[in-house]
């Protein structure tokens, strides 16, 4: 005897793509470097340089908001940003590390 699945089926053209997922855990994946890259740049008294890592991660985050809200649409603009950001926050990391041996 099987058993019958419970709860609401979810049809194919619901679910996301795996190129969507993957995509999210990779935005997921840079926030998660911005934020101890913004807390070496407070802890180095670079707020400037701090607010706009967080800033970046910020607008990170809504990328990924949309890109699952609306899927395979925003996929190109979606992976397009990701690559924008990660290279933003290489270069923020980048002056960071560079004041850090600076100070040492």
């Amino acid at each position: 005897m099987t058993r019958k699945p419970t709860g609401p089926r979810i049809k194919n053209a619901d679910r996301p793509t795996h190129a969507v997922v993957s995509l999210a855990n990779d935005l997921s994946e840079l926030i998660d470097a911005a934020t101890p890259l913004a807390n070496r740049a407070r802890g180095l008294d670079l707020r400037a340089t701090a607010r706009q890592v967080e800033k970046i991660a910020v607008q990170l985050d809504v990328m990924r908001t949309v890109l699952v809200a609306e899927g395979e649409p925003q996929l190109d603009v979606a992976r397009a940003y990701a690559d924008v950001c990660a290279d933003r926050l290489a270069v923020h990391g980048g002056y960071i590390g560079r004041v850090a041996l600076a100070r040492a």
